[in-house]
């Protein structure tokens, strides 16, 4: 049997879900970019999931994720600590939500 719940309860299972999405976009981003070596395509994904990251109000990590994808067009390589704190910081947004 389905029951409606409270709207509250319905927006924030709503906001989970959006953040989770984000961060399963983004983590696909970052490991499409490890593996591709040349192209426009990676650092793509990375700006648009900087983007869902930002409409979400995580500024800090659409940023962290805009200058990773800005070096990857620039240079073609991402820097290995930035995306591992990268991978953490996202890891702990979804904790946030769930608790």
């Amino acid at each position: 049997q389905i029951t409606e719940g409270r709207p509250e309860d319905n927006q924030r299972v709503l906001q989970i879900i959006e953040r989770v999405a984000a961060y399963r976009f983004g983590m696909f981003a970052l490991q499409e970019a490890q593996k591709e070596k040349s192209g426009d395509a990676a650092p793509a994904r990375l700006h648009q999931a900087a983007r869902r990251l930002h409409l979400l109000g995580e500024d800090a990590i659409a940023e962290q994720l805009t200058a990773q994808a800005d070096l990857l067009h620039r240079t073609g390589t991402l820097d290995a600590s930035a995306t591992k704190k990268l991978r953490y910081q996202t890891r702990q947004l979804i904790g946030h939500l769930v608790q």
